[in-house]
């Protein structure tokens, strides 16, 4: 998935935190820059989601789109 384009960043000079965050069942993964999730996926629902919505998902895999919905955070707790 496509997480964000560097040069539309106003504070890319400083440096970031990143973090890969997993559910306890090991199914769901969160990608957090400073403590912001920009992407999630949920390989037992096939769904993945970012902030860009990019790019197209592949059918074969599954049926969803990789819009972001804020109930994807909600997979964590």
């Amino acid at each position: 998935m496509h997480i964000y384009n560097v040069a539309q960043e106003t504070d890319r000079d400083r440096p970031s935190l990143v973090q890969l965050v997993w559910s306890s069942d090991g199914l769901k993964a969160a990608l957090l820059i400073n403590k912001y999730a920009h992407a999630v996926f949920d390989f037992d629902a096939r769904r993945g989601y970012c902030r860009t919505g990019f790019p197209p998902t592949d059918p074969n895999w599954t049926d969803f789109d990789h819009s972001w919905d804020d109930v994807a955070v909600e997979l964590f707790r």
